[in-house]
């Protein structure tokens, strides 16, 4: 294994243990917005935000990394992981860790996108009760206001 191979797969390895915790906290972020824990999702919000600068700080020394990779093998462009996947000439550890990078990351992606649909319907319950509860104007997301017409039998109230 050359030096610059060896350099990169320590940084994947240590771009993966990044990625790993963030995957974590993903699916805890799942169960809280399941059960509407908002103090949950707001202090998970936070660890993901400090783990998303850990990621950048690793993702720039894999480029370093990549560049000097590219220049010891003498590529004309730098490989995207997909393509270091497929590389016969790699060693398989270093495979195994790409491999394991990738999966990760499409597990995050399924995640992040699994958590957004569930932001999105909370956010849609939200509006609906206040839709129901006040009758005064609401701003809408494109910072309109509007006047909202609620029917005095959805609400009673002699309570």
């Amino acid at each position: 294994m050359s030096d610059a191979e060896k350099a990169l797969r320590e940084v994947l390895t240590r771009e993966l243990a990044v990625v790993e915790d963030l995957l974590t906290l993903a699916y805890q972020l799942t169960e809280a917005l399941k059960i509407d824990d908002v103090e949950r999702v707001a202090e998970l919000t936070q660890k993901q935000q400090l783990l998303a600068a850990r990621l950048e700080a690793v993702e720039g020394q894999r480029l370093k990394e990549l560049a000097a990779f590219v220049r010891e093998r003498r590529l004309e462009a730098e490989p995207t992981l997909g393509e270091l996947l497929q590389d016969t000439e790699l060693t398989e550890e270093f495979r195994d860790v790409a491999q394991s990078l990738w999966d990760k990351f499409q597990l995050l992606q399924e995640q992040h996108e699994l958590n957004g649909m569930l932001l999105n319907q909370s956010l849609q319950y939200t509006r609906k009760m206040l839709g129901i509860f006040n009758q005064g104007a609401t701003y809408q997301p494109d910072g309109t206001v509007e006047q909202l017409q609620v029917s005095s039998a959805l609400v009673d109230k002699s309570v």
